[in-house]
């Protein structure tokens, strides 16, 4: 087990990845589906697309509700989606999007967060919030694989 601190501007960092078998294409535009995210991210009870910039978010953690606005500083399509919040929990980070062989997508998030209490600070050193985010990213892929695979079936019908 490792042990976090906080960077320089007192916030915690995370990196996480994995590669799904699909193209980029596709798995970017399932990302930017931010109203599927309640059905791949443990955490999130509800995310609203307010505007083509700010994504509403509502979460609970360990029975606490946190609800915050992100605003999307940076969309490349099939590379980059970077965001910051605008108010509420303080966080920012980017999801990368990397082509591969074979059709594969590369997905890497990056992500700084201010826990709030003892109890998620001590979560944040142990790297709990690393292992949750890894877990939404296997959530995730095995979400976009079975889409990417009904789609298939349609097509091939």
């Amino acid at each position: 087990m490792r042990w976090k601190t906080r960077n320089s501007r007192g916030l915690f960092t995370l990196s996480e990845s994995t590669e799904i078998d699909a193209d980029v294409e596709f798995v970017f535009a399932y990302w930017n589906r931010y109203e599927s995210f309640p059905r791949f991210m443990q955490s999130v009870r509800r995310t609203k697309r307010i505007d083509r910039e700010c994504v509403l978010w509502d979460i609970d953690i360990a029975g606490h509700q946190i609800v915050w606005e992100s605003r999307i500083v940076e969309c490349t399509p099939y590379k980059i989606v970077r965001w910051e919040s605008s108010w509420g929990r303080k966080n920012a980070g980017a999801v990368r999007f990397e082509t591969l062989a074979d059709g594969r997508t590369a997905l890497t998030v990056a992500i700084e967060y201010q826990p709030l209490g003892m109890l998620e600070t001590l979560g944040a050193r142990f790297g709990m919030a690393d292992l949750h985010v890894r877990r939404d990213l296997e959530r995730f892929r095995n979400f976009a694989e079975s889409h990417r695979l009904q789609v298939a079936k349609v097509a091939a019908s």
